[in-house]
């Protein structure tokens, strides 16, 4: 982290690319064809989301996409945090992972 962000005036934190970069960046790690010839497994995921994520909020499936090729990943949510979940709560984090990987 300490590479990507950069202190604010106001005394926090923001991105030390621009956001617009960054965006473009992480849509082009979807047009791949490297997903491809990946095939659906019964491994057990948990995927972790941000309450005040992208990916989680009305008319928003965070599961559906991973759900083609893990159709037994679960979801949780991390209420309070954003994208960057387990840095803000890592004791949360943690705790959800323990009980994940002792439910296997």
């Amino acid at each position: 982290m300490r590479h990507c962000i950069i202190d604010s005036p106001d005394g926090g934190v923001e991105l030390a690319s621009p956001t617009k970069v960054e965006s473009l960046c992480y849509y082009a790690m979807l047009e791949t064809d490297a997903w491809d010839d990946t095939k659906p497994t019964d491994m057990p995921v948990l995927e972790l989301f941000g309450e005040h994520g992208s990916r989680t909020g009305p008319g928003r499936d965070p599961l559906g996409a991973l759900q083609v090729f893990f159709p037994n990943a679960r979801a949780h949510t991390m209420l309070g945090a954003s994208h960057s979940g387990p840095m803000e709560q890592p004791a949360v984090y943690e705790e959800l992972v323990r009980e994940f990987i002792a439910g296997l």
